[in-house]
């Protein structure tokens, strides 16, 4: 019984290892590659519009209006913006499904993304919708929202 019981919570232990590798794995992608150039571009996108409104100062919220009523971004012709959009919610989405079949640690991948799906949440969800709306693609947003804590200023 006692080997059982070893064995048993030498498995668990594993798998929460395992899962923790993964998570890793994945989150590191969000920090390198394509991924770090699409972020680059939609950080490189905010500096533009700040420059545009300068003296003034846009949060993030206030981007999203921007994005979405600006005659440069409303006809969604910006292709390295929606590159870099759908880059981003496709990696947000895959983040998703990977903890919710448990092959990632949800604490530990929260961690790790949560701030940046907040923060492009809050700057390009509205635009994403847009993005959305015009290829009939509904869940663009959906990784997104679910990593995103709910502090958009």
């Amino acid at each position: 019984m006692v080997s059982v019981t070893i064995a048993v919570l030498a498995y668990l232990n594993e798998a929460e290892k395992q899962r923790r590798e993964y998570t890793m794995e994945l989150a590191l992608q969000f920090f390198s590659g394509d991924l770090q150039e699409h972020k680059n571009h939609l950080f490189d996108t905010i500096r533009s519009i700040q420059d545009e409104v300068k003296p003034a100062r846009l949060g993030g919220a206030d981007i999203g209006t921007y994005l979405v009523k600006s005659d440069r971004f409303s006809s969604l012709a910006d292709r390295d913006l929606n590159a870099a959009l759908l880059g981003i919610a496709s990696y947000f989405n895959a983040a998703q499904r990977c903890v919710q079949t448990g092959i990632c640690d949800e604490m530990l991948m929260r961690q790790l993304v949560s701030e940046d799906a907040t923060a492009i949440g809050c700057a390009f969800r509205d635009y994403l919708g847009l993005l959305s709306d015009a290829s009939n693609v509904e869940s663009l947003t959906r990784g997104i929202n679910y990593f995103d804590d709910g502090t958009c200023a």
